[in-house]
């Protein structure tokens, strides 16, 4: 922002620390991993037993030229990482202290284990579906507990409301209404 560059796009990698983005194992699972020091690298390097040519290789040695190398070093990685499972690669990452987490999909998030231990899924009745699922509030105060007062609205449910809260009157919201419908 004070140098007035505009920030290219880097998708989940990180613009100024290599290793830090999204690789896919084996099982075509996909973990992110950022190596946001030396030390770390340090590490990294062991565990990913990359300690040959590519472990040594002076384009590699400090984060900055790391960086300048992202395009080499970070297809070497992925070769490395796609010959054994995201889980395989998360514990071992773990061991050494390696920031690191899986990518769930949406599925895994839902019935994680720290979603349930959480409480992130609440169940709300509906008047069209019965029982309905939802994302709970993840804000938890001790003296004033969320409270779910109402399901998820139907599509258009509120449609006249929010119009007419917008100045149209209510022959504008139900012309409106009609003309979507159609």
């Amino acid at each position: 922002m004070n140098a007035g560059i505009s920030p290219e796009r880097w998708g989940n990698a990180h613009p100024n620390i290599v290793p830090y983005e999204a690789y896919r194992g084996s099982d075509d699972k996909y973990f992110v991993v950022g190596v946001g020091t030396e030390a770390l690298w340090k590490r990294f390097v062991r565990v990913m037993n990359i300690q040959d040519d590519t472990g040594r290789d002076e384009r590699f040695a400090t984060n900055a030229l790391r960086i300048k190398h992202r395009e080499i070093l970070v297809p070497l990685l992925q070769n490395i990482i796609q010959q054994k499972t995201a889980v395989a690669w998360l514990e071992k990452l773990a061991q050494a202290d390696i920031p690191a987490a899986p990518i769930n999909t949406v599925a895994e998030a839902i019935e994680g284990r720290q979603t349930r231990a959480r409480g992130l899924i609440v169940q709300l009745e509906h008047p069209a579906i019965g029982t309905a699922n939802s994302i709970a509030n993840p804000v938890r105060f001790s003296n004033t507990p969320v409270s779910y007062r109402l399901p998820p609205p139907l599509l258009g449910e509120h449609r006249a409301e929010i119009l007419q809260g917008l100045g149209y009157s209510a022959e504008d919201a139900r012309a409106m209404a009609a003309e979507s419908a159609t």
